[in-house]
């Protein structure tokens, strides 16, 4: 048994006493570690599974943590140690999701052989996972096999319809054949399913800009910050479409609030520079 101090959001502590040498109490206290915004502690926590299960395992849930708070050099490392810990008696969904996390990693490192041979292995224990024929039709697009790529897409919407990645990946190809009406489509699809999925709304508001529907963007845009935490990303998308619409009251008003929650976003600060001022149309408002 150990005394634990759990981290609320309000900076207080909920002391509790937990019992650290059985599997499931110490993945309980390290989820609510992480939910809580504290990683840190939550791989403290971890780190006890060395003591009660095997290090396949340890390294794994460690890994995990690293992967989803995006310190992805420690998850490969953590990753890699685990795959030096295999054994017979491996976990295979576990396993799969090792080899998918190290394909996306190796992508964002620009290791595109890396990538293929990462996913490669995935396939041989999931073939039919949605999420990594998203993964494998991203890497056919850095590969310009659009061909490829889109077959995956669809067969990751085949395998679950509800994946927002694998339209807004279709949504990426329609856009390179200039279909609009299915560029569009997809990406309301994939909104419908997931309003929180970046890249989709990145891309909606770049259309909506580039194909004068403007109005229909910003609507849903205005619609997103008004229930949800300030987002520097959505409203950045949100200004510039403003401005392009040539309505500067609201834009400025926007850029102001930005501001105020991040005074030291290049981005805003350069727009403010620009279009207040410099003199530019919204310092005349």
């Amino acid at each position: 048994m150990e005394v634990i101090s759990i981290p609320t959001k309000n900076e207080e502590y909920i002391t509790t006493v937990v019992k650290i040498d059985e599997v499931t109490p110490i993945l309980k206290l390290s989820e609510e570690f992480e939910k809580k915004g504290f990683p840190n502690e939550s791989i403290k926590c971890l780190k006890h599974l060395f003591c009660v299960s095997n290090s396949f395992y340890a390294h794994t849930a460690i890994g995990n943590v690293y992967y989803r708070t995006n310190d992805l050099i420690k998850a490969k490392n953590e990753y890699l140690e685990a795959l030096l810990d295999l054994n017979e008696e491996h976990d295979s969904d576990k396993l799969f999701e090792i080899y998918k996390n190290l394909g996306n990693i190796s992508l964002k490192e620009n290791k595109v052989s890396d990538a293929k041979n990462f996913y490669e292995k995935a396939a041989l224990i999931k073939s039919d996972s949605s999420d990594l024929f998203v993964n494998m039709a991203t890497l056919d697009l850095i590969q310009q096999d659009e061909d490829s790529a889109i077959e995956k897409f669809r067969k990751a919407i085949y395998k679950n319809d509800k994946n927002d990645k694998a339209w807004v990946g279709l949504a990426l190809i329609y856009q390179n054949y200039g279909e609009s009406d299915l560029t569009l489509a997809c990406l309301k699809k994939a909104l419908d399913l997931n309003q929180y999925n970046i890249n989709a709304l990145h891309l909606y508001s770049e259309f909506c800009n580039k194909n004068e529907k403007r109005l229909e963007a910003i609507e849903f845009l205005e619609n997103w910050i008004l229930k949800n935490d300030f987002h520097s990303d959505v409203y950045s998308y949100l200004i510039e479409l403003y401005i392009n619409n040539n309505n500067l009251i609201r834009a400025k008003e926007l850029l102001e609030i930005a501001l105020l929650w991040e005074p030291k976003n290049n981005i805003f600060i350069e727009w403010y520079d620009a279009h207040v001022l410099g003199g530019g149309p919204c310092a005349k408002l």
